[in-house]
């Protein structure tokens, strides 16, 4: 049986590459895998094919290879899926935003992939949750949020997570940095960015405060390596990356105890480093003190450096036991 999965093309954010992640451990381990580069047409045909009583194993679909355009991407091994034939033994791997297109599927085995939970929910508005229990259906879990959301749902599942990959850092030890603190500033932040900022320099006007937005992943890393720290306050709809790439260069971090960012699972950190995102005058307060001590709080971060360091060879034994 073959593996087919579902990605959408050209996008450059956590959930895509944890697929590509994915598809690349699966080659690896030798186990026959194709990679759905699935464009926004096709989604409306399939959507379409669904409403109308059509399902995958009654069907016959051919498509033209496409190629991968994120640079970030080219060495993960891809296999280009081309097509099935009705009756073909195919297993799918879609993430939790497809799961509208689970009917559709119905007659073959499904994964679905939760990456984020919060991403899912307007899929799952589309659908009766009894589709989602099925037991044709497995249910991977990219964090303990994840698996906490679906044990309130009665449905079990099984960690698949994903790995951070951060390119060799010579970065000076966090302590010998300037006063610099990066900031998340995306759409997942949940705070009054300009209210916190307003709150940092009253109590440090000196501090070096850099927003994290509309840079290259290059750009990213080299703001972190020159950071003694790295703020999210976004909402952790899963495991996100960017605080665990910070922590492999060396940055401390402070993130928002929302999510998966309240997860001890998802990030081995204490609470006094996950703060209400709401509590702003809070939030100032306790970035100030870590950027003026980065060297007391730098060993509270051990216990998460670890658990991302480790991380890759954690997901092959996930794939292993999943697969």
């Amino acid at each position: 049986m073959k593996t087919v999965i579902l990605c959408p093309p050209d996008t450059r954010t956590g959930g895509p590459e944890a697929l590509y992640q994915l598809s690349d451990m699966m080659i690896e381990n030798g186990i026959d895998t194709e990679f759905w580069l699935l464009s926004p047409t096709e989604i409306a045909i399939l959507r379409d094919a669904q409403k109308s009583g059509k399902r995958f194993h009654q069907s016959e679909y051919r498509i033209d290879v496409r190629s991968n355009s994120v640079e970030e991407y080219q060495h993960y091994r891809v296999k280009p899926f081309r097509g099935w034939s009705a009756g073909e033994p195919v297993r799918f791997v879609l993430a939790e935003v497809y799961a509208h297109m689970i009917p559709f599927f119905e007659g073959t085995e499904v994964l679905l992939w939760w990456l984020s939970v919060d991403n899912a929910l307007a899929a799952l508005s589309c659908l009766n949750l009894n589709r989602v229990r099925s037991p044709r259906i497995r249910h991977g879990a990219q964090s303990q949020y994840a698996v906490n959301f679906l044990n309130g749902l009665g449905i079990p599942s099984q960690m698949l997570t994903d790995y951070t990959v951060v390119a060799p850092s010579q970065a000076a030890p966090v302590q010998q940095r300037q006063r610099m603190v990066a900031i998340n500033a995306g759409g997942k932040v949940v705070t009054d960015l300009g209210a916190l900022e307003t709150c940092i320099l009253a109590l440090a006007p000196d501090l070096d405060i850099r927003y994290i937005r509309n840079m290259s992943r290059q750009e990213v890393y080299a703001t972190f390596e020159h950071s003694r720290l790295f703020v999210d306050m976004g909402c952790f709809p899963g495991k996100d990356r960017m605080c665990r790439e910070a922590l492999m260069l060396g940055t401390n971090i402070l993130i928002s105890n929302t999510g998966a960012g309240a997860q001890y699972q998802d990030y081995a950190l204490a609470d006094d480093y996950k703060l209400s995102p709401y509590d702003v005058q809070g939030i100032a307060a306790r970035i100030v003190d870590m950027v003026e001590q980065p060297g007391l709080h730098a060993p509270h971060m051990d216990a998460a450096r670890e658990q991302v360091r480790n991380e890759r060879e954690t997901f092959k034994r996930e794939v292993a036991a999943f697969f």
